[in-house]
């Protein structure tokens, strides 16, 4: 009979225990849904309970992994693509999903689709669960985890702001809860108690540890509810640019910075600069009335390397139908979404009102509850990983363009938001403020006037390129483009104007997307947008305009403007500014040749074995990208050889063959839990080193035959033949480790794989 005290017993509580304590570091994560991702949180901890059964059913890693594995494939299946797994295309059609994201990765394209990074998730938090229920149960070390689950949730507190009041206290119950069943049984035995191995102890133990937690519980509750303030964040801006700073500056030089970044829209501009690669996969086609750029987000703080959004936590509001504003153009836009890394965003010429028609990656309609939109940074994107837009098409009012009505306009007064969009770091060098200010000597203060004064700067004096050396450490980024390198690309030109306008007292920000694209010549209005024309530009806020695009960049040639911009029989509709002539160039450079909107990093000057070496790396790494296509290829192909009528069965025969697997292994489980792991032992699996001397034993018992019920392993071992000192010390020290391992908490001298080889092969040969 399993009692209350019972290892079975005591390590199925403690496991539901660290089950609460993990819940308590998930559930902050989903509060910070926009920037983690997580916009449910049962998913997460249902998976996270499987993993924490199998690891509490002691089942041989060989069964309990490919079980987790199999599980976390039907479980993202039936979150992310319950049609696909009712068909039984899932188990198929994922692999080769995996494996097609990670020859991205290989080749520079860092997005991946949303069940790719689940299971990275899900494998992650496996492994940690699995890690520290094993150090928990095994070796009796739970404080250090409560200390960093409290730890954890204090920080969230401190920054972003989160209030985890209510997680402390739960995480302090389940802790002293905790404490209590590990502990417990090791005070009453150092104070030599009797009672210590009997049920009530047990009982009683865990009623004083459940009494110890509800008085926390209810002290806490009873402190917050009298004085209820609201949680302030504390200011980490300086902490946050140190450590930013400090990774990037270890990653140089590394295997990460040696791979060349392929154009496209990214999601990371922590650090610009770094070599791309033209990439002219097909990112989207478009069907406009108006040829427009196609926004996609704003961020606001630049950092001196590169730039980040302070809105990171904030929660964006479900988008919502708008009218149009006063004045405004309002013209129909149509978005085919053909990159899988785009299938959660939305880009638009301007503020959408509505969308008329939203499909999935299947053709499915969708309604816009999906929709979320930020009105931070102006964004437009599906609020679920459940959900992967196909096309969308839209209504959608162009922002004003009018120079004369821009110059009637003034400055926006100044409110909570303006210290946001005039940010600079502490770091900025005084000479780009010197040069700001020379640059509008001249001009009337006025937001309009100094901005295209600064736009018509940087194109008058900077040259376009894309061979661009990344700016040494410790240099800023705008500094170093400005008076060191005096060429760039779009990054280089649209964060120059930013931070210019910035130390003028012009609220402006940072804003990237697409340029207009290659326009179709057998269908009028239809462009092809391709990853290389992915673009930066800025926007500058004015009182009644709001926030108004300026095309930083200047042309890469005059056959550019051609090449751009043939057939479209205007500029771009949302970008309709002075310098007519050079802003179509600007966005013809952007079409023609690429953004640095991946994020940024060092180049390496090599030579010799140095560049050797990278070579290697470079033919390694594409001969594993091939491999990796291949296999995506061979799954894609056998998922689509079979037949419809037997996917469902055959999927299903696989899921009913990972069902069958598990219960067999929770029946080996339980008949160790019935049988015992060796004769007369403890019935619940041991320990490794106990693992190990079990082994050992039973090779003895085969050879020797078994203990008598009355014999202790002194008196087994002592009887064993042993024709040699060697072998009968042997014997003894066996006896000695086993008692310490057993009976000593754990103390003693290690009982390895190596040591207990060496004490078989001594044995066995000396002993026939």
């Amino acid at each position: 009979m399993t009692t209350v005290g019972s290892p079975f017993l005591r390590n199925l509580f403690v496991t539901v225990l660290l089950f609460g304590l993990f819940s308590e570091w998930l559930r902050p994560l989903a509060s910070m849904a926009e920037a983690t991702d997580m916009y449910r949180l049962l998913p997460f901890l249902g998976a996270l309970a499987f993993y924490m059964a199998i690891d509490a059913g002691r089942l041989h890693g060989a069964i309990g992994w490919p079980l987790k594995l199999v599980f976390t494939a039907l479980w993202i299946g039936y979150w992310f693509q319950p049609e696909a797994l009712s068909s039984g295309r899932w188990l198929l059609d994922f692999p080769a999903l995996v494996l097609e994201d990670a020859s991205g990765l290989l080749s520079g394209v860092w997005l991946v689709s949303p069940e790719t990074r689940t299971l990275l998730f899900l494998a992650g938090w496996a492994a940690l669960a699995y890690a520290v229920q094993r150090i928990v149960t095994e070796r009796g070390q739970a404080l250090w985890f409560v200390g960093s689950t409290l730890l954890f949730l204090v920080l969230l507190q401190l920054w972003p702001g989160l209030d985890t009041t209510g997680g402390i206290l739960r995480s302090a119950a389940f802790g002293l809860l905790l404490l209590t069943t590990q502990h417990g049984t090791k005070w009453e035995r150092l104070l030599g108690n009797r009672f210590a191995e009997s049920r009530g102890a047990a009982l009683s133990r865990i009623a004083a540890g459940a009494l110890c937690a509800a008085i926390a519980l209810g002290s806490g509750y009873g402190l917050s509810a009298r004085e209820p303030a609201a949680v302030e964040p504390v200011s980490l801006e300086r902490w946050a640019d140190w450590a930013r700073s400090a990774a990037t500056s270890r990653g140089e030089g590394t295997f990460a910075s040696a791979l060349p970044a392929a154009t496209g829209y990214g999601v990371d501009d922590s650090r610009l600069g770094r070599a791309v690669s033209p990439d002219d996969a097909l990112a989207f086609t478009a069907t406009t009335e108006l040829a427009t750029y196609w926004r996609g987000e704003s961020k606001d703080v630049y950092t001196g390397r590169g730039w980040r959004s302070s809105a990171l936590g904030e929660t964006a509001a479900t988008f919502r139908a708008a009218e149009a504003p006063e004045g405004a153009v309002v013209i129909s836009q149509q978005v085919d979404v053909l990159s899988r890394a785009l299938e959660r965003n939305v880009f638009a010429g301007g503020q959408v009102l509505r969308f008329p028609e939203l499909t999935d990656d299947d053709g499915a309609r969708l309604s816009d509850i999906h929709l979320r939109y930020d009105a931070e940074d102006g964004s437009y994107f599906v609020g679920t990983n459940a959900v992967r837009l196909g096309s969308y098409r839209m209504e959608t009012a162009l922002a004003a363009s009018d120079p004369s009505a821009l110059v009637a306009d003034g400055s926006p007064e100044t409110d909570i938001s303006s210290a946001r969009y005039l940010q600079l770091p502490g770091s900025l060098p005084q000479r780009v403020r010197d040069l700001a200010r020379d640059i509008v000597r001249d001009v009337p203060a006025h937001p309009y006037l100094q901005a295209v004064a600064v736009q018509s700067y940087l194109q008058e004096h900077y040259r376009y390129t894309l061979e661009t050396d990344v700016p040494p450490e410790g240099a800023d980024f705008v500094d170093h483009f400005l008076f060191d390198a005096e060429e760039g690309y779009c990054n280089h030109f649209s964060t120059a104007m930013v931070v210019l306008l910035r130390s003028i007292g012009v609220e402006a920000r940072w804003v990237k997307g697409f340029a207009p694209g290659t326009p179709d010549p057998d269908r009028p209005g239809t462009y092809a947008v391709r990853q290389s024309d992915a673009h930066s530009w800025v926007e500058v806020r004015f009182a009644d305009a709001g926030w108004v695009p300026f095309e930083a960049t200047p042309p890469a040639s005059a056959e550019g403007v051609e090449a751009g911009f043939a057939g479209l029989g205007a500029e771009p509709a949302n970008m309709l500014l002075p310098q007519g002539t050079v802003l179509a160039a600007a966005a013809a450079a952007a079409t023609a040749t690429a953004s640095a909107t991946a994020s940024a990093g060092d180049e390496a000057e090599t030579g010799g074995g140095a560049a050797s070496a990278e070579a290697w790396l470079a033919s390694a790494r594409e001969r594993l990208r091939g491999g990796l296509d291949a296999a995506a290829a061979a799954f894609d192909a056998a998922a689509r050889r079979v037949p419809r009528e037997w996917a469902a069965p055959l999927g299903w025969a696989l899921a009913g063959g990972a069902t069958a697997a598990a219960a067999l292994g929770a029946a080996f489980a339980l008949a160790r839990l019935v049988r015992g792991a060796a004769p007369g032992y403890a019935a619940f699996p041991a320990p490794p080193q106990r693992r190990r001397l079990d082994r050992l034993w039973r090779r003895l018992y085969r050879r020797h035959g078994p203990r008598t019920p009355e014999e202790t392993l002194r008196d087994y071992a002592a009887r064993l033949p042993a024709e040699t000192p060697e072998a009968r010390a042997a014997l003894l020290e066996l006896v000695r480790r086993d008692e310490a391992i057993r009976y000593g908490g754990g103390s003693g001298r290690p009982v390895s794989r190596r040591w207990v080889k060496d004490v078989w092969r001594t044995i066995a040969k000396r002993a026939k």
